[in-house]
């Protein structure tokens, strides 16, 4: 039979089980090498999404400046075109208020020509 050893057990049984703790501690160094590459990509992704975060910020406040600087460049368009609404008012006015001669001076003075003025 087989030569037993000090467990009762035969030698196979310990040449067996000696494998298959061999067999594991290979199983577990690489499952030790697959986590470490999990853990090295889950940092990775982490450490995109942080950059992602700050460039949203970043965006999101660039955003806020431009649509600022729209919001006051249409307001000052607004406010100039109003402005010369005014004066082309007031320039129809002292037109509209002088003796005819005059008012036909001052109309190519102001380069209006006769036929562009409306009452």
């Amino acid at each position: 039979g087989e030569v037993k050893g000090r467990g009762g057990g035969s030698v196979g049984e310990v040449m067996d089980l000696k494998r298959d703790l061999k067999a594991k501690d290979g199983k577990i160094m690489d499952l030790k090498s697959e986590n470490r590459d999990l853990q090295r990509d889950l940092e990775s992704l982490q450490d995109m999404l942080e950059k992602g975060n700050q460039l949203s910020k970043d965006l999101q406040t660039e955003i806020g400046v431009m649509e600022t600087r729209l919001f006051e460049a249409q307001e000052s368009e607004k406010r100039e075109k109003l402005g010369r609404k005014k004066l082309a008012e007031a320039a129809k006015s002292a037109i509209l208020g002088t003796s005819n001669d005059m008012g036909v001076n001052l109309m190519s003075l102001l380069g209006i020509k006769e036929g562009e003025m409306v009452n």
